[in-house]
């Protein structure tokens, strides 16, 4: 009994750790875009002229490059948020 109980305790705080995780992950817009400024930090023209160059070369290349930015990254490391954002 006292392993069935710790194994349930154990797969919920997996599970919350997961929601956690969810939570703070901006969801992706519709429709897509490269450019997704959730800070609102640049004008409006910064990120059509951006958006129209990640485009092009997204067209005239197999490169693609997205450019996310956010308020916080909630004390992940910057490597891990990027993981779970482009999921």
């Amino acid at each position: 009994m006292r392993k069935f109980l710790l194994y349930l305790l154990l797969i919920g705080t997996f599970q919350c750790a997961q929601q956690v995780t969810a939570q703070n992950i901006p969801s992706r817009p519709t429709p897509p875009k490269l450019v997704n400024d959730f800070t609102n930090t640049l004008a409006v023209n910064e990120v059509a002229s951006l958006e129209a160059q990640l485009v092009a070369l997204d067209d005239s290349s197999s490169n693609q490059i997205a450019v996310v930015i956010v308020p916080t990254l909630d004390d992940y490391p910057i490597e891990e948020y990027a993981h779970q954002l482009f999921r």
